[in-house]
C-alpha cells in the first residue's frame, strides 16, 4: 500500500482532517474521497501516462485532495503559486518536462490554459463514492517539488519524496508534542516549504486538523483560531506585522501553542508586541526547501541575536571547517546537516549539484556556531561574504552594528562589483527613521564600532528594503537595482 494512504489510514475515522470555508472531511471521509478519485484516474489514460505533474495548489480542500491523490498514485508534483505571473510561469513551463497542468478554473483562464489543462473541480467532483479498500496497490512512492530561487535568485524545482515529507511532519510532532487533538491554520500558501512541511504533512503524520484558509486577514484569522480551537499557527514576519498592527488591545487565545516563525527571524521588539497582543510567545524555525525544518527556538528560550534553536527530533546538526572536518562548539564553520526530511533532486538551476547520498551531510550554505547546550547561531550565509584586501567579512556583522544605530530603521550590507580589482565595494542599504541621516555619520559610526577595513565605502539610503513573497531579503534584486544605477528603490 502507498506509504501516504498508509499514514492517513491509521488515523481515527471520526475526527476531522481538512476544514476550509466550504468543505469539511473527516480521516475516514478522506480516505474514501481519495479511493474514489484515483479509481476514477485510474480509468483515464492521458492522466495516467502523465508522471509529471503541475498544480498551482489553493489553500482549499478540492486542491488538497488532487495532491494527495497523485501522490498516492506515485506521481511527480510541482507545486505552484496560482498568483504567479504569466511571464514566470512560460520561463518555468519552458525548462521543465511536467506534463499535465491542474489548477482552478479562474487559475487555468487567467493563463490561457484552457486546451492544455484540468481544473481542480474536473477531478474531485461527481465521482462515485468507493465503499471498499483501494483496489490498487501503488509502490512507487510519488514525490513533490518545490519552486525556490534560494540565494541565487534564479528559480529550481527542488524534489522531496513523500517519506521525506511524512519524516518533516514526524519531527514537528516528535519537537512539539503534537497529537490527534492539535489543531493547524494553515494561512500561509501551502505551495511553500515550511507550511507544506509544517502544516500539512504535520497534520497527515500526527493526525490532526489541517484547516485552510485561502486569504490572510488578521481579523478573520483570529476568527478561526477562536472557532476552530487552533494550537499550530505558522507564520512568516510579514505576516506577525500584519498581526500586530491589526489590534491593539491584548487578546486571549487561549488554545494557540505554537506561533511558529519560518523564513526569517523577526526583532525582539516585535517579538514581545506580539507577546502583549496575543499572550503566545513565538516560536523560531530554522530550515530550508532541501532539507525541511532543522532547528526550532520554543517560546521559552529567549530570541537572542542570531539564535535559531536546537534541532529538532531526528536531525543531526554539524560544523564543518572548510575542509569539512568537524569543529569544536563556539567556533564558527558551515552549517551541515543529517535528516531522513532531505530533499533528492533538484530540475532547472541547480540540476549539476552533487546531491547527498543517504545518510550523508548535507551543507545549508549557512554559517554559524553550535553551543554547548545544542543551541544554533546563525550568521550569515557563505555565499553572501565579503572580501576586502584579502579579508573575508560577514555582512551580518556590520547589519549588527548598524541597527544599534538609533536612527535606523532596517539596514542590508552587500558587496557590488568594483570592476578594477577582485575586492567588493562594500555597501550599506539604509532605511532610515529620520531622514536627516547621511553617509558621514554612518561612516563615522562604524569606524567606532567596527575594524576600518569592516567600514562600508558606499551608503545608499532607500525607503525600503526590497524582499521575496516569504520575507526574506532580496539581495539579488537589490544588487542588481544599485548596479544598475538606482540610488532610490
Amino acid at each position: 500500500m502507498s506509504l501516504l494512504l498508509n499514514t492517513i489510514s491509521k488515523h481515527d475515522a471520526n475526527v476531522i482532517a481538512l476544514r476550509d470555508a466550504t468543505s469539511t472531511l473527516t480521516w475516514g471521509e478522506l480516505v474514501l474521497r481519495l479511493n474514489s478519485i484515483v479509481e476514477w484516474w485510474n480509468k483515464e489514460d492521458n492522466i495516467m501516462n502523465s508522471k509529471n505533474i503541475y498544480i498551482f495548489l489553493e489553500n482549499d480542500v478540492d486542491s488538497i485532495l488532487c495532491l494527495l491523490s497523485a501522490l498516492i498514485m506515485g506521481k511527480n508534483v510541482a507545486l505552484i503559486d496560482p498568483n504567479i505571473s504569466a511571464a514566470k510561469w512560460e520561463e518555468i513551463f519552458s525548462e521543465t518536462d511536467f506534463q499535465l497542468i491542474l489548477g482552478s478554473a479562474q487559475v487555468i483562464q487567467c493563463l490561457g490554459l484552457e486546451d492544455y489543462a484540468l481544473t481542480v473541480q474536473q477531478i474531485v467532483t461527481n465521482r462515485e463514492t468507493a465503499v471498499q479498500s483501494f483496489n490498487r496497490y501503488f509502490n512507487d512512492e510519488g514525490s513533490v517539488f518545490f519552486l525556490t530561487s534560494g540565494s541565487t535568485g534564479k528559480h529550481k524545482l527542488v524534489q522531496r519524496k513523500v517519506s521525506s515529507l511524512l519524516s518533516e511532519g514526524k519531527s514537528y510532532g516528535e519537537t512539539l508534542n503534537l497529537t490527534e487533538h492539535d489543531a493547524y491554520l494553515a494561512a500561509l500558501p501551502l505551495h511553500h516549504a515550511f507550511a507544506c512541511g509544517c502544516a500539512l504533512f504535520g497534520s497527515i503524520f500526527n493526525g490532526g486538523t489541517l484547516v485552510l484558509s485561502s486569504l490572510f486577514f488578521p481579523r478573520a484569522i483570529l476568527k478561526w483560531i477562536y472557532e476552530y480551537k487552533i494550537t499550530v499557527l505558522p507564520l512568516i514576519p510579514s505576516l506577525v506585522k500584519l498581526m500586530t498592527a491589526s489590534y491593539t488591545k491584548p487578546l486571549k487565545v487561549e488554545h494557540l501553542r505554537y506561533a511558529l516563525i519560518g523564513t526569517g527571524q523577526i526583532s525582539t521588539s516585535l517579538a514581545e508586541l506580539f507577546y502583549s497582543l496575543y499572550g503566545v510567545r513565538l516560536s523560531g524555525n530554522y530550515g530550508s526547501s532541501e532539507t525541511g525544518g532543522i532547528a526550532m527556538r520554543l517560546p521559552e528560550v529567549h530570541p537572542y541575536l542570531n539564535l535559531v534553536g536546537q534541532a529538532m527530533s531526528g536531525v543531526d546538526i554539524i560544523i564543518e571547517d572548510d575542509n569539512g572536518l568537524a569543529v569544536p562548539y563556539n567556533i564558527e564553520g558551515n552549517v551541515t546537516v543529517r535528516t531522513s526530511s532531505l530533499f533528492c533532486g533538484y530540475v532547472g538551476e541547480n540540476q549539476d549539484v552533487q546531491l547527498p547520498a543517504k545518510h550523508e551531510r548535507w551543507s545549508t550554505g549557512d554559517i554559524g556556531h553550535l553551543t554547548e547546550d545544542g543551541m544554533l547561531y546563525i550568521s550569515g550565509r557563505k555565499s553572501n561574504l565579503l572580501q576586502r584586501n584579502g579579508k573575508k567579512i560577514n555582512p551580518v556583522v556590520i547589519e549588527n552594528a548598524l541597527l544599534c544605530m538609533p536612527n535606523i530603521a532596517e539596514a542590508v550590507v552587500i558587496g557590488l562589483d568594483k570592476k578594477e580589482t577582485y575586492d567588493d565595494l562594500i555597501t550599506a542599504v539604509i532605511v532610515p527613521k529620520v531622514p536627516v541621516l547621511n553617509e558621514a555619520q554612518i561612516r563615522g559610526y562604524c569606524l567606532q564600532q567596527l575594524e576600518a577595513y569592516m567600514t562600508p565605502e558606499k551608503v545608499v539610503f532607500v525607503s525600503q528594503i526590497p524582499r521575496t513573497v516569504t520575507g526574506k531579503v532580496d539581495r539579488v534584486s537589490l544588487i542588481e537595482s544599485l548596479t544598475c544605477g538606482k540610488e532610490t528603490i
